[in-house]
């Protein structure tokens, strides 16, 4: 299954927006690209760190990418230059290199569980 369509972000976003988002993504300005599920979460650098959350959701007819990002231009453009930025980043990454949030909560609850109680007692203090 694929995961966001990059055509209907296009389509989607005004021809700068998707300019922008291009030259965001060329410049190496997302980070902390996340897999979970139907969920793609990421954080974009520009005059702040945007936080920008692409759903895929196949009940929905006409658009089934939901996108939400946290910069102001999202209240008024259906996809803003960090969704496509992310949804870039998450085309032309491979499978194997995304990080998934469910492997990386087991991981470190995992990590927690081979620690004494006082170790934990000190990781909470510091």
């Amino acid at each position: 299954m694929q995961m966001v369509n990059l055509n209907e972000i296009k389509q989607r976003a005004s021809a700068q927006s998707y300019q922008l988002g291009t030259q965001l993504y060329i410049q190496g300005k997302v980070r902390g690209l996340s897999v979970a599920g139907n969920t793609v979460t990421a954080i974009v650098s520009g005059q702040h760190d945007y936080h920008v959350t692409l759903v895929k959701d196949e009940s929905l007819q006409g658009e089934p990418i939901q996108v939400s990002c946290s910069c102001p231009a999202a209240e008024y453009q259906d996809v803003c230059k960090h969704a496509v930025a992310v949804a870039l980043l998450l085309e032309n990454t491979p499978v194997s290199e995304r990080v998934n949030e469910a492997d990386s909560r087991a991981q470190l609850v995992s990590w927690f569980k081979q620690k004494s109680v006082d170790q934990l007692s000190d990781i909470l203090m510091t």
